[in-house]
């Protein structure tokens, strides 16, 4: 069994300024950019959920996916909190700052996190 540490990464979905196909592709990018630029193992339920829908996980409304996402916060190392236009807004984001904040786990907020480039132009990968 592998012993996995990850940390929960909370993005906005609802009020997001776009598609929620945008969004899940936000969070997506998000969730690659922190495992390459923070080092930390993540967990997106937006990059996680958004496909379950799409394939007919019926979408419930947000009591639950509050209570779909409990679990994963509980057992995550802590949260990483992007913060994109939108998220101060986002009750799910305050929901989940509130049951880390609850938790005393510690809570990390980044402006959203970019792809780095080379001199060249290239991506530079950091794995």
């Amino acid at each position: 069994m592998y012993d996995f540490d990850y940390w929960y990464m909370a993005t906005v979905y609802t009020q997001f300024p776009g598609t929620k196909e945008e969004a899940y592709k936000f969070a997506c990018e998000q969730a690659v950019l922190a495992r390459q630029q923070l080092d930390r193992n993540i967990f997106s339920p937006i990059a996680h959920s958004h496909g379950l829908v799409k394939f007919g996980l019926p979408a419930t409304g947000q009591d639950f996916w509050m209570a779909f996402d409990r679990p994963f916060m509980a057992n995550a190392e802590g949260l990483l909190v992007i913060q994109s236009e939108g998220w101060e807004k986002s009750l799910g984001i305050n929901h989940e700052i509130g049951f880390f904040y609850g938790l005393g786990k510690p809570i990390e907020y980044h402006k959203p996190l970019r792809l780095t480039r080379t001199k060249n132009g290239k991506r530079k990968r950091r794995w």
